[in-house]
């Protein structure tokens, strides 16, 4: 990984991951070493723990972080705009923290839990219907203009979207995590089920060709506020990064 001698917890600057032996390596291959070996591996990495840390729950480029009301505030979901209840299919009442998560080709895939606690459900959503465009369309914005180009975003008109749901009981918050594939996806890889504990830092499932990631925090408690660690268009590792600081 691109550290440059920095913290495993500092996120990196999109200009530190094109320039990374992790990258190079990528472009280098074949395209069947590519697709069949590299983009599906599962590299091993330390569980960190910090209580009021939240890590990234996946590997890739932050596309918006912030706060944000849950049923008139809007984001970029592959480019169509979304608010929280619309991406959640619910109807909250409380504004959320958020963060999306754009996984490049060159990403790992796999989904780490960014806290420790219970996962409380694991909902299959219906899915997010866009564009018949391909994502790397929106990669070439990300990786080669350090843009976001949100009508590149148009990509895999039919999206399978699951929601995970955890508990996390060293800080009393809830915390959710949409994963979003890729049009050539039957179905996201789930490694727990509902009711499980999960460890900071370990697998939950595997985004096959996938292509977004958000992670969702409803303020629905008292006593708590969140600091963003990160900023638009940083490179994060899942279970590494530290994103959100947990402020009671």
């Amino acid at each position: 990984m691109a550290r440059n001698n920095k913290p495993f917890w500092e996120s990196i600057t999109l200009d530190e991951f094109l320039n990374s032996e992790e990258y190079k390596k990528g472009q280098e291959l074949s395209p069947a070493e590519f697709y069949q070996v590299w983009f599906n591996r599962m590299p091993y990495r330390p569980c960190y723990q910090k209580r009021n840390w939240i890590f990234a729950p996946f590997d890739g480029i932050i596309t918006h972080i912030g706060k944000y009301k849950p049923d008139q505030d809007v984001f970029n979901v592959k480019g169509q705009s979304y608010t929280i209840n619309q991406i959640l299919d619910a109807e909250m009442k409380c504004s959320c923290y958020a963060c999306g998560i754009f996984l490049t080709a060159f990403s790992v895939h796999l989904g780490r839990n960014p806290v420790t606690g219970i996962l409380r459900k694991v909902n299959l959503l219906p899915c997010i219907l866009t564009n018949n465009m391909y994502m790397d369309f929106a990669e070439l914005g990300l990786l080669k203009d350090k843009k976001v180009y949100p009508d590149r975003y148009k990509f895999a008109y039919q999206n399978q979207r699951r929601l995970y749901e955890i508990y996390d009981t060293r800080n009393n918050i809830d915390v959710i995590v949409v994963a979003i594939a890729d049009r050539n996806v039957d179905s996201l890889l789930d490694f727990k089920q509902e009711g499980d504990v999960v460890i900071k830092g370990t697998r939950f499932n595997f985004v096959c060709w996938g292509s977004y990631g958000l992670l969702v925090v409803p303020i629905n408690r008292k006593g708590f506020e969140l600091k963003p660690l990160v900023k638009d268009l940083d490179y994060v590792y899942a279970g590494q990064t530290a994103i959100f600081e947990v402020i009671s």
